[in-house]
């Protein structure tokens, strides 16, 4: 063969032997660990090599890792051999505490995967078991534990699912306690005979503890459960949880590390109850940790585990994120509201606070956690918090109450950017105000000149901001009463000062006090001729209650003038919050001023100013409240910036962080200068406006607090608006409708009035009567609230002996409109007219060896519910129309649970679902609403509102 010819074939062999090679995907060769084996107890590591039997090529190679027991050793879940490399190392830790008291040697499988699989053994050696300790607390102590006893919790403590064999003291030996076995499902504790003890290893499960996920990326949340094997009794209404990691104790610093917790640690179990769930918070954290998850059943009363309980534990591993963090991140690991739950509207203080608690710790401090309200004009919290630098300190935040129309569970929500967690704080509406009980005073008789003492008396405790009860005197040139007094909130009583002047004949007087209308008399009392002694009357403020650096004035009244050289009246103030002159002088009148400075709080402070003189001392209170926040700066959404737009104009824009109002300014000129076209406050982050000129304009909007301080105001954008439309016709009345149209006397009917157009501002009153209201009564009128096009009512029927007729009519807007309703007799249950409502009847057979009488099963797996009939298989349903109108915020939609019904803002649905349907209509976009007609919401602003269908229903969603 030629040379040439010889390298041809040559070339040919190559490519053909090669080209398969090159194809095919690189498998695992070899799979090793070094050291092969770790000392039990301590927590090492091995390294594991992975070799490829090629190179890797572009992008590298993924390598699947597995344990056989990750409890005992965990790795990542994958590594990857780089490009052009054949081998990658990665870490394979063990657990410290794994089965730490079964005195055995365990051997684990680690296996790598790529196209072929490959293992190594990975031995961990057994490791001590616990030393004897005493029984009891002195070597002869006449408390000496006997018997079987687990360790994990009260009284010997330490860990859990272990059993003890204790021996008490004799002459020549201290009682001691000795290792006698490890639980693997348990401790089972039995309550024990004063000290003797005869708790067991629990045989069967299930274990007390169950983990969602045995094996995580540090950083995640781990939903567990405490578990028991039969519902708790009465004395069981606790279960203790906790997480103990082998980097350490949660909220203890070991390495750098403090990875996990459980919260709440104890949690509340009704009776019967068989279990409970709590999470497992985790931080990102830089290396593989194994967390013990502990719980058990606790006794309230005590706190310790008595008959019946146990206690177990389960393991889950927790590997580093990819690339894994050099500091552990911390995470928001609990919310709770631990104050007054519900609240009063309108009570501010630092009884209802939010705890935050994290796991982890990063140098420098603490993360800023972010908190927000569903209703904040009802419950508002500060936008942000910024947690402590050790996990095990939480973070008080003050929830600050506004009463509600209707009683209302607020939402309030904490997040990391990671986790959100949120807790509900009911916001109750306010008590009605007391009443005036009785006005006294004391003593009865006195000396003109010198004071007696009244007293305001009330039905109920002051609310918040205090009653004012008015005062006056029949004869005020002899004593003198203030023109009011304020009985503080949560009191039921107040004292006042009654100066009196020298007579010299004695006087029979009485006090008058009113509140809310209501008067009340004093019994007498005498001012008698005598001697005159200036003592202090009383002192005040004005005002009451101020914002932190501001100042308010106190003034001091004595009873009488004071001496020729003047009254000193010594001032102080219980709290740094306010400072007071140390004395005022009262000189020729008989009162005299003082100014009271203040310093910025925190929180709500109620600060005590106390005045002395001639032996007496008088008190007044003065809040210092923080300032609120001062409003984010909102951005414009809507029109865009040169927008033209048609009249009416929807503006609109983001909600601004501590704003409960805002003003929305549109000018002719960017620099807003006066005179304005327009300037509006409103409540929502909306608002449609018209009758603007048809030009060229600019507008901006700024939020305002519920201090009334107003935050920057956005940048400006421009628009041209259109012509102002013609103003609309007034709306009337346009249809009355009553569904169902014929009923059987006895059953209801739902009405439904509809307007020619929405609604004007304050509503349309429409006035309803039937023309026989001995048969068919309705409400006399009905309000179509503001916006709305319809709204429903109630057609309540009564027994019948034949077929009637009834008018229902309706007057609204100057028009009237009518309705027919048919009332009809009861049915003869007989099989004709029962078929006729599609039921069976009487003694017929439903097939199921039951009868029925007009749908009433006597057989009860014949009967369905909920306005349903089953029979054999065979169902008769009724349904009931739902109509739903959407107002306000132009769009957003309004949709139902379960689904059919979706309508946007400024239209009209309707859809059918069985009677007796639970169904939940919701605003769009976590909007708010307020819900009128078959479900409502008592004026209030909430994002759904639930009700059960039973007829024929309408509903108005005012959007917000």
């Amino acid at each position: 063969m030629r040379p040439r010819e010889l390298a041809a074939t040559f070339a040919f062999l190559m490519v053909f032997l090669t080209a398969p090679l090159a194809a095919r995907a690189q498998g695992v060769a070899a799979l090793t660990l070094s050291p092969a084996t770790i000392a039990g107890g301590s927590g090492g590591s091995s390294t594991g090599t992975v070799t490829l039997d090629a190179p890797a090529p572009a992008g590298g190679v993924v390598v699947t890792l597995a344990s056989s027991n990750i409890e005992l050793a965990a790795t990542v879940a994958s590594i990857t051999v780089p490009e052009g490399a054949d081998t990658a190392a990665f870490t394979v830790g063990t657990n410290a505490f794994y089965r730490r008291y079964s005195g055995l040697a365990f051997s684990v499988t680690i296996s790598a995967t790529h196209a072929t699989t490959q293992s190594a053994t990975l031995t961990v050696t057994a490791q001590p078991l616990p030393a004897d300790f005493l029984s009891g607390v002195l070597p002869f102590d006449i408390r000496q534990w006997q018997g079987l006893i687990c360790g994990g919790f009260d009284p010997i403590g330490g860990e859990a699912g272990i059993l003890f064999q204790c021996v008490p003291a004799t002459q020549t030996a201290p009682g001691t306690c000795t290792f006698r076995q490890e639980c693997s499902i348990g401790c089972r504790r039995v309550a024990p005979a004063g000290v003797v003890f005869n708790d067991f290893c629990a045989t069967t499960g299930p274990n007390p503890v169950a983990v969602s996920r045995n094996y995580i990326t540090s950083g995640d949340r781990v939903p567990a459960t405490v578990v028991t094997e039969a519902p708790v009794g009465a004395r069981f209404t606790e279960a203790d949880v906790g997480v103990r990691s082998s980097q350490g104790l949660p909220g203890a610093i070991n390495g750098g590390n403090a990875d996990a917790s459980a919260f709440p640690p104890t949690q509340p179990v009704p009776t019967g109850a068989g279990s409970v769930g709590f999470e497992v918070a985790t931080s990102y954290v830089p290396l593989t940790s194994f967390l013990d998850v502990h719980g058990a059943w606790a006794d309230a009363g005590n706190g310790i585990i008595t008959t019946n309980g146990r206690v177990g534990r389960a393991w889950v591993a927790m590997v580093p994120p990819d690339p894994p963090p050099a500091l552990p991140i911390p995470t928001l690991a609990v919310f709770l509201i631990f104050g007054t739950n519900p609240v009063v509207g309108g009570q501010r203080s630092l009884a209802t606070v939010a705890s935050i608690g994290y796991s982890g710790i990063s140098s420098g401090g603490g993360p800023t956690i972010t908190l927000t309200s569903s209703h904040p004009a009802i419950a508002s919290v500060p936008a942000t918090v910024v947690m402590p630098p050790a996990p095990e300190l939480g973070q008080e935040v003050p929830i600050t109450t506004f009463p509600p129309a209707v009683d209302t569970a607020v939402t309030i929500s904490a997040t990391d950017g990671r986790y959100t967690l949120s807790a509900t704080l009911t916001v109750l509406v306010p008590p009605p105000p007391p009443l005036l009980s009785a006005v006294s005073v004391n003593p009865t008789s006195v000396v003109g000149g010198n004071p007696l003492t009244g007293t305001i008396t009330l039905s109920a405790p002051a609310p918040s901001g205090g009653a004012v009860v008015f005062l006056s005197a029949p004869a005020p040139g002899i004593a003198m009463v203030p023109a009011s007094v304020t009985v503080p909130a949560g009191a039921s009583s107040a004292t006042f000062t009654i100066p009196t002047t020298a007579v010299t004949g004695t006087f029979t007087l009485d006090i008058l006090a009113t509140l809310a209308g209501t008067t009340r008399v004093s019994p007498p009392f005498l001012v008698t001729p005598g001697a005159t002694v200036s003592t202090l009357s009383s002192v005040s403020l004005n005002p009451t209650t101020v914002v932190g650096s501001s100042s308010s004035t106190g003034t001091v009244t004595l009873t009488a003038a004071p001496p020729s050289n003047g009254a000193v009246v010594t001032l102080s103030s219980n709290s740094i919050a306010a400072t007071v002159p140390a004395s005022v002088i009262v000189a020729a009148a008989t009162s005299a001023n003082f100014t009271i400075t203040t310093s910025t709080v925190a929180s709500p402070t109620v600060v005590t100013i106390t005045a002395s003189f001639g032996g007496v001392s008088r008190t007044a209170a003065l809040t210092v409240n923080p300032p609120p926040p001062i409003p984010a700066v909102p951005s414009l959404l809507s029109p865009a910036d040169q927008a033209t737009v048609a009249q009416p104009i929807t503006f609109d824009w983001t909600d601004a962080a501590s704003a409960v109002a805002y003003e929305i300014q549109i000018a002719t000129s960017g620099n807003f200068t006066t005179p304005l076209t327009l300037s509006q406050n409103v409540t929502a982050s909306q608002a449609t406006i018209t009758g603007l000129p048809a030009q060229r304009l600019f507008w901006r909007v700024r939020g305002i607090n519920s201090a009334g301080v107003a935050g920057p105001f956005s940048a400006a954008r421009r628009f041209t608006a259109g012509a102002a439309p013609p103003a609309p016709a007034a709306a009337s009345l346009l249809a009355v409708s009553v569904n169902p149209a014929s009923v059987v006397g006895g059953n209801g009917a739902s009405g439904t009035v509809t307007l020619t157009s929405a609604a004007p501002s304050g509503g349309l009153l429409v006035s309803l009567s039937s023309s026989n209201a001995t048969v068919a009564t309705v409400p006399a009128s009905v309000t179509v609230l503001a916006g709305a096009t319809s709204t429903s009512f109630t057609v309540t029927t009564s027994s019948v002996a034949s077929a009637t007729a009834i008018t229902i009519t309706g007057t609204g807007g100057s028009v009237t409109r009518t309705a027919l309703l048919t009332v009809n007799p009861a049915v003869a249950c007989t099989p004709t007219t029962c078929a006729a409502q599609g039921k069976n009847c009487g003694t017929i057979s439903d097939g199921c060896g039951g009868t029925l009488t007009c749908g009433v099963c006597t057989a009860p797996q014949a009967c369905g519910g909920s306005g349903v009939v089953n029979v054999c298989g065979v169902s008769t349903a009724t349904t009931a129309l739902l109509t739903v109108t959407a107002t306000g915020r132009a769009g957003e939609s309004v949709s139902s649970s379960p689904a059919g019904l979706t309508v946007n803002v400024g239209t009209t649905g309707s859809a059918n679902f069985t009677t007796g349907t639970s169904v939940t209509l919701t605003v769009s976009n976590g909007r708010t609403a307020i819900w009128s007609g078959g479900c409502s919401s008592g004026g209030a602003k909430v994002k759904s509102c639930t009700f059960t269908i039973n007829a024929a229903t309408s509903v108005t969603a005012n959007v917000q």
